[in-house]
């Protein structure tokens, strides 16, 4: 399994080297398409050091190339969604509680599991599920093997540390 921590987002990232990215995330109104295409880069930028023909890792080699999933949280879900649409390496995603940003534009045609939270307000859709029925991509008649919703009946988009 690797993590992909996206520069500026986190807290601080430690570079090799000893330089520090602090965060700079925060803005009132991200563009999500943007990022969500931007981390998709960032996916199959890992994925070419993990795994190409000059591997940054020693242990590249071990890695089954026919076994590669992606899962992401909120903005990551959706980033999910695109890697898999712009990198055939990725057999499966995931996406927990996130909308998918913009439009799928074809069919994603590899296993997808959306995870999302009961929405707080009773009768209404919630963002994950609403963004979900509105994909052709995902359409429940022509791909059913290739989807599974899922609703956590007490999860929340950020679930408070346990203290």
């Amino acid at each position: 399994m690797a993590g992909i921590d996206h520069a500026y987002e986190s807290v601080a990232i430690t570079f090799p080297g000893g330089r520090i990215a602090e965060c700079l995330a925060g803005e009132p109104d991200p563009d999500g398409p943007t990022v969500a295409g931007d981390r998709a880069a960032d996916v199959s930028f890992v994925l070419d050091r993990l795994i190409g023909s000059n591997s940054a890792w020693w242990g590249g080699r071990l890695i089954d190339r026919s076994r590669i999933a992606v899962a992401g949280h909120s903005v990551g879900g959706a980033a999910a969604v695109r890697s898999m649409l712009v990198d055939r390496r990725i057999r499966a995603g995931v996406n927990l509680d996130g909308a998918f940003q913009s439009t799928l534009d074809r069919d994603l045609d590899r296993p997808f599991l959306i995870i999302g939270a009961r929405c707080p307000v009773p009768g209404a859709w919630c963002l994950v599920a609403r963004a979900a029925a509105d994909q052709p991509g995902l359409d429940r008649e022509l791909a059913p093997v290739h989807r599974l919703e899922a609703l956590a009946e007490r999860g929340r988009h950020v679930t408070p540390p346990v203290v």
